[in-house]
Parts: C-alpha cells; sequence; structure tokens
C-alpha cells in the first residue's frame, strides 16, 4: 500500500495549498474535445484519451510496475521499465542495433563505476539469454558489497524494448534467512521474459498485465502499476493512473479526503470549489469522484480525481485511481492557468471515465488465477 498511499496523499496535499486570488489567462488554446480519441492499455484495463495524449516513457520518468510473487511477509518483486524509445506504430521494428546500443551503454556505464567495498566494477556479469535477452548482474549500490541486482533487457517480440530487475539479498546475516540464490531470482526473470509478448493494437494485446507496448503474463500474485500520461500541445494538461489488483479495500477517496480537510483553519477553503463530488460507475465497479478547481500562485487549476471501490479485490477489479490534473507548474518552472474552461474540463472528463472499462481476454487461462489477497 506505500505507493498507493504516496499517490493519493500527493492529492490530498495539493488541495491544502490553494489561495484566494485574481487567475492569469492561459498561455495555451483552448483543447479540441472533437479531436479524434485512442484507445491505451493499461493494466487489465483499456482508457480512450484524446489524440495528442501521449504516455510518458519510464525514463522521464512516467511510470513503473510492480510485480509481486508469494503473498506472505516474505513475497518477492520485480520491477519493470519500458525505456523511452520508438513507438511501434510509427516505426514497426525496433533495429536490433539500437537494442544493442543501449545494453552496451548500460554495461559500460556500470563498467566505469567502481564498488567501493570491494573495489571491482558496478558491473559483475553479462550474459545472452535466447536471441533477444540480456542477464546483467550488477551491485546494487557502491556503498554494498553483497547485495546485487539482476537486470533482464528484453527486446519482446523484436519490436520492444524492456527491462526487468530484482535485487538479490545474501541468504542469512544482516538481512535475515529470506534471501534468495542468484539463481532463484535470475530464473524468475527468465519466466517472466519467456511470457512477456509485445502488443500494438492496444484492444487484442490478450491477456496479462500491459504497460508501454508489452504484456506481462507470467504467473504472478499481485500487480501496480503508475502510468503518466501528457500533452505535449496542452503542457498544463496531465492524467495520472495508479492501479493496485489485490490489495484490500481502504476507508475509500471521500473518506480520506475529510480526514485531511476537517485540521484546516476556518477560511482557508475561500478559493476552493466543489464542481461535483459523488459515487459513479468505473468499469463495473462502484467508483468515489471529485472534482475540484482552485487558484494558486495566481494561476486557476482544476483536479478532478476519481477511485474505484471494490468489495473483492481481483485483477479485473483494481482498485484504480485516476487524476486529471490542469494548470500549475510545468517542468520550465511557469506556473499557467488551465486551458480548459470548467464544463470542457468535466465534458472530457466524462468522455474519459466512461471509456474505461476491463480488456477483452485480459485474464486467461495462462495468467494467475483472481484471487483475493
Amino acid at each position: 500500500m506505500m505507493m498507493a498511499r504516496s499517490v493519493r496523499t500527493a492529492f490530498l496535499a495539493s488541495l491544502l495549498l490553494v489561495d484566494c486570488q485574481r487567475a492569469t489567462p492561459s498561455p495555451f488554446p483552448p483543447m479540441d474535445l472533437n479531436q479524434p480519441f485512442k484507445t491505451h492499455c493499461v493494466g487489465r484495463m483499456l482508457i480512450d484519451l484524446p489524440e495528442e495524449i501521449r504516455q510518458y516513457p519510464d525514463s522521464l520518468p512516467g511510470g513503473y510496475v510492480k510485480l509481486f510473487y508469494g503473498l506472505d511477509k516474505n513475497f518477492r518483486t520485480v520491477d519493470v521499465i519500458v525505456p523511452e524509445q520508438r513507438q511501434p506504430e510509427v516505426e514497426p521494428t525496433l533495429l536490433r542495433e539500437k537494442f544493442e546500443q543501449a545494453v552496451r551503454e548500460r554495461q559500460d556505464e556500470l563498467r566505469a563505476k567502481l564498488n567501493e567495498k570491494t573495489k571491482a566494477p558496478m558491473l559483475v556479469s553479462s550474459r545472452p539469454v535466447g536471441e533477444n535477452g540480456v542477464l546483467i548482474r550488477r551491485y546494487e549500490s557502491a556503498q554494498l558489497g553483497d547485495v546485487f541486482v539482476s537486470e533482464l533487457h528484453l527486446l519482446a517480440d523484436g519490436i520492444r524494448y524492456v527491462v526487468f530487475g530484482a535485487a538479490i539479498y545474501p541468504i542469512g546475516g544482516m538481512y535475515g534467512e529470506d534471501g534468495e540464490t542468484a539463481e532463484v531470482v535470475e530464473s524468475r526473470l527468465k519466466n517472466l521474459a519467456a511470457n512477456t509478448r509485445a502488443y500494438i493494437n492496444a484492444e487484442s494485446a490478450g491477456p496479462g498485465f500491459c504497460v508501454d507496448g508489452v504484456v506481462l503474463n507470467d504467473k504472478h500474485d499481485d500487480e501496480r502499476g503508475k502510468f503518466e500520461f501528457g500533452s505535449s500541445f496542452h503542457k498544463d494538461v496531465g492524467f495520472d493512473i495508479y492501479t493496485e489488483a489485490l490489495t484490500e479495500q481502504d476507508e475509500g477517496l471521500h473518506a480520506r479526503a475529510a480526514e485531511r480537510m476537517a485540521g484546516a483553519p476556518a477560511g482557508f477553503w475561500a478559493g476552493f470549489h466543489t464542481l461535483r463530488k459523488g459515487i459513479r460507475q468505473v468499469a463495473g465497479m462502484q467508483a468515489e469522484e471529485s472534482l475540484h478547481d482552485f487558484t494558486e500562485q495566481k494561476v486557476k487549476q482544476q483536479l478532478f480525481v476519481v477511485e474505484t471501490w471494490r468489495d473483492l479485490p481481483a485483477y479485473e477489479q483494481p482498485s484504480m485511481q485516476m487524476r486529471m490534473s490542469t494548470g500549475g507548474q510545468l517542468n520550465t518552472g511557469e506556473y499557467v492557468s488551465t486551458s480548459l474552461n470548467n464544463d470542457d474540463a468535466v465534458r472530457l472528463w466524462d468522455k474519459i471515465v466512461n471509456s474505461i472499462r476491463v480488456r477483452p481476454g485480459a485474464v486467461g487461462p495462462s495468467g494467475k488465477a483472481m484471487t483475493k489477497r
């Protein structure tokens, strides 16, 4: 729950920063709400977003996935990263030379750094895995000499570059008895690679958890993902999606917000307006929704949030939170007002939220059975 709690806390904290000021106009033109929409594959779900909206690559960073193996206190995890690269629909074939170049650059980077404990290069070993993979073992940090990380760099189906990573802790010693041998950890990575495929059409991606062009369909016990989207034309508009499959249901979006708001001083919410708050459906699940606008740093902003509420956690019924934020501080440090008026923002929001649905065949016979954690 740590990642989910931090995401939700960030939203709630942002509500405590509002003030009452005259807003400056947006430097961006209004968004065309009639533009074509594109279907994206997000975990076990599909979502339609305006054509100008693109998923940020992990190297920005723009999101990540964590898979869990085991349900007790000694569970294991694998991190999944899809580096920045050409989209397969734009360039159907990711040249093998580009993949090999990226792997060589990673190897050279690790060779150039030394572990302070062992005085050896951070790169411990590197070897091929089949025709499309390279397994790199490195020290976890320059300060530790007995903790390692294995990275499996994979060119899935020859068109999509993805990296799997997992830590290797020694058995016994200061890390306890829950360590694993490198062979066990790397066997898990190889099995994941063998059950990973690339996709171009989101609607026909098939069984598994999808992230930015690849589908992960090994037998894991839980899955969590964070995805970020934005526009190069309307840089003030962003979408964040966070999903957890089997985590138990907590008190919910509205209850958490009420707890934080209760301690605010009188009059603090003078510049804060609730456009809509209530219950709606998302992908067949009940969900709580809060739509707000406010002024901060003399710019008008909007923050819309929806979060599913389900009694039976499952791969097809995840805890899923989506946020749309407009206006605010850009990556350049500049503060700008939202490029969407409230009516258009709500129209866009409703169209997107209503498009969220479970992917056809998202949970197939080769995947892990849906069970409550």
